[in-house]
């Protein structure tokens, strides 16, 4: 109940947020402004992805062996250490994954890959 009333309260100004950077990016012609708007716009869907991710794992029962594609889970985690890993060390990440693979069986991740 804590969660879910926690995240009520972030999701409506986020809500806020979110459709005023959307409509100020719809009009906004500066080049610098736009590019600032879409990280605003970005980060904002971010932040709602951690508040529905946190909604999930208080909601969540016993974890449950699941099938799961081994090249998603690579690009979920890659997307979300990426960004750190060019900004501190300047190294670009390349992928070349083998396509279908066989799944594997694991217990859902997806849910702490925003916390």
């Amino acid at each position: 109940m804590l969660s879910a009333g926690v995240a009520h309260e972030i999701n409506n100004p986020l809500s806020s947020i979110l459709t005023n950077v959307q409509n100020l990016i719809a009009v906004t012609a500066n080049a610098e402004t736009l590019q600032d708007l879409t990280i605003i716009e970005q980060e904002t869907k971010r932040i709602a992805r951690i508040v529905r991710n946190l909604l999930d794992f208080a909601s969540s029962h016993s974890p449950e062996n699941e099938p799961v594609c081994i090249n998603e889970v690579v690009e979920d985690v890659l997307q979300l250490v990426a960004y750190e890993i060019r900004k501190e060390s300047h190294i670009e990440i390349k992928t070349m994954l083998a396509e279908e693979l066989p799944g594997i069986r694991a217990s859902d991740y997806r849910w702490c890959m925003e916390l």
